[in-house]
């Protein structure tokens, strides 16, 4: 385990105030799942322990990383660049936004959903729908990955080796270089975590830093092999690669293989098991049992609440729920 300061620029976007926004906050993921957060008997605990069902109930654009849910409704991309909402166990679709251009991520608080639009920006709209906020248009690199915590929101500009964090509502940003084509980034209570892919073999990073405060960015593990995917358990970071899934304590230590999977796309977790989404499918796994792959069909994007994990269909128009 190598945990070392990251010694990287931080600049502001000069079309804003010079002032970069690094004050220290408290906060959490919308979307993000710890043992505390689901009951005992909620769906989504009793399916990490035991054989839950695969159900579809509803028809995502055919290849759409796009898909989110909080306590009452499952967000995503339908087909002609809307965002649409469902309620958790299946119903009708209700436009939430009708002009998304090239969506990359969708991302949840509580009162709003927040997408990533390849050559559009960041934006957000108001979970019942309205217009559109842009919130930043980045002048160099493209919107891609994002996650949200009380104040912030985070975005990967991977294109660029650069995190974006900027408050929820628009404002001043800070801008994180010297990064290394940084694909994911996800939300804890206390910590903000990205992986670096890395353009040599094996200079991958995890790298972890204060929410609200990307100057105390640090290193936590190196020499990782093209990492693609991150999800936070309650004590765990899952990290996956195109062909497997790997597991790091958040308190230190290292890496360990949870499993194997095929062409691993995106990954959500929950207390210590972690959903894998990719070409081999919707799976559960954990360290120390058998994966269990619970739909063969390929999918993309993946999220969760507590009434089961949501997919999208990489090879077809799918939106389908893992529950009770």
């Amino acid at each position: 385990m190598i945990r070392r300061p990251l010694h990287a620029s931080v600049v502001c976007a000069a079309v804003l105030a010079p002032a970069c926004d690094v004050s220290s906050t408290v906060g959490f993921n919308g979307t993000a799942l710890t043992t505390a957060s689901c009951a005992a008997e909620s769906s989504l605990s009793v399916c990490d322990e035991e054989p839950c069902v695969v159900t579809g109930i509803g028809a995502a654009t055919r290849g759409s990383w796009a898909v989110a849910a909080d306590d009452e409704s499952v967000f995503f991309e339908q087909d002609g660049g809307v965002l649409a909402r469902m309620p958790v166990r299946g119903g009708p679709a209700v436009a939430v936004r009708t002009d998304l251009e090239r969506i990359w991520m969708v991302a949840l608080d509580d009162g709003y959903a927040y997408t990533t639009e390849f050559e559009k920006g960041l934006y957000r709209v108001k979970k019942t729908g309205g217009e559109a906020e842009l919130l930043v248009r980045p002048t160099m690199g493209h919107t891609l990955a994002l996650a949200v915590d009380h104040e912030h929101v985070y975005v990967t500009l991977t294109d660029v080796n650069q995190i974006l964090m900027m408050p929820k509502a628009g404002g001043e940003q800070t801008l994180l270089a010297g990064q290394s084509a940084p694909p994911a980034i996800a939300v804890d209570e206390r910590h903000v975590y990205w992986v670096n892919e890395g353009t040599e073999p094996r200079s991958g990073q995890l790298v972890r830093a204060p929410l609200g405060d990307l100057t105390h960015a640090e290193v936590l593990l190196d020499g990782l092999d093209s990492p693609r995917a991150l999800a936070l358990g309650s004590d765990d970071v899952f990290i996956g690669s195109s062909a497997a899934a790997y597991r790091v304590k958040k308190s230190g230590g290292d890496a360990e293989l949870v499993t194997e999977f095929q062409e691993l796309k995106w990954m959500i977790a929950h207390g210590d098991t972690v959903y894998l989404a990719g070409q081999g499918g919707l799976a559960r796994a954990r360290v120390g049992d058998d994966t269990q792959l619970v739909d063969s069909r390929g999918m993309l994007g993946v999220a969760a609440n507590c009434e089961g994990v949501f997919a999208t269909g990489w090879f077809e128009p799918l939106l389908v729920r893992y529950g009770r």
